[in-house]
């Protein structure tokens, strides 16, 4: 949840450039992954959390993917 509200919030902002007609606008993709209770590998994790991002990219961008415990 934290994550899609981040998301949104930097979907919704503008930056207003000198010579643009137009505000500027951002999207993120976000990827996220949990580790379940009592892993300790980091490393799972964080490559759940990268394929997740990709996945988010993939899926056409701006958006959140999770997956789960790891």
């Amino acid at each position: 949840m934290l994550a899609e509200r981040i998301r949104e919030g930097i979907a919704a902002a503008s930056i207003d450039l000198l010579g643009r007609r137009e505000p500027l606008t951002i999207t993120v993709s976000i990827g996220c992954a949990t580790a379940s209770t009592g892993s300790s590998d980091v490393e799972a994790v964080l490559k759940a959390a990268d394929e997740a991002m990709y996945q988010a990219k993939a899926n056409g961008r701006n958006q959140v993917v999770c997956k789960a415990s790891v």
